[in-house]
């Protein structure tokens, strides 16, 4: 079995800054029960902490502060990231999006049966909720720019693919092709 990880970019607009990590779409990774994802979660240092029937926040918005993961465990949802001007993706059970700081995204049309799952990277949370002003749009870009690459990726572990993406984004390389891993690289639940 394989997970197919997409990638997008999306650049500021005035409104939204984005960043220059891409949005991580996971694809189908969710290969365990719901309590045991959330631990391989905590394992590699992203923390479940919301979980949601009726989708993400239905108005544009981002995070300057923090990196958010939402996880489709149920049910299916589609969401438009990179703010007013960006793009719709639909997530379906076994899904999971990575949003970097700065990064736009809203929710609509969901499945009666959607369930999700979201928090962020160890260390952060939702300190500040984004609208988008252009009033404060250099301060929050400032911001996101200066929250960190993280060491783990949420599925894979300790310099997983989303540390190599990132770091190559940081260094100005963009790959937009999806990537495919082998799921015997997933990481694996610890006994302790």
């Amino acid at each position: 079995m394989t997970i197919t990880i997409e990638k997008f970019y999306f650049e500021g607009n005035g409104r939204v800054p984005n960043s220059r990590f891409p949005l991580l779409i996971y694809r189908n990774v969710i290969q365990w029960s719901a309590k045991d994802m959330e631990a391989i979660m905590r394992q590699n240092r992203w923390m479940p902490s919301w979980h949601a029937h009726l989708g993400m926040w239905p108005r544009h918005h981002f995070h300057s502060e923090a990196h958010e993961f939402i996880c489709v465990t149920r049910g299916s949802h589609t969401g438009k990231f990179g703010g007013h001007d960006g793009r719709n993706a639909n997530l379906n059970s076994g899904d999971v999006v990575v949003i970097p700081a700065g990064v736009g995204h809203c929710g609509h049309e969901l499945s009666d049966d959607l369930n999700l799952t979201g928090g962020f990277n160890d260390g952060f949370g939702v300190v500040d909720f984004r609208m988008g002003f252009p009033e404060e749009y250099a301060e929050v870009s400032r911001r996101a720019r200066e929250i960190p690459i993280v060491d783990y990726d949420p599925f894979f572990g300790v310099n997983g693919p989303l540390v190599q993406i990132w770091r190559d984004a940081d260094r100005g390389i963009r790959r937009e092709t999806a990537e495919v891993f082998e799921a015997s690289m997933l990481s694996r639940l610890s006994s302790t």
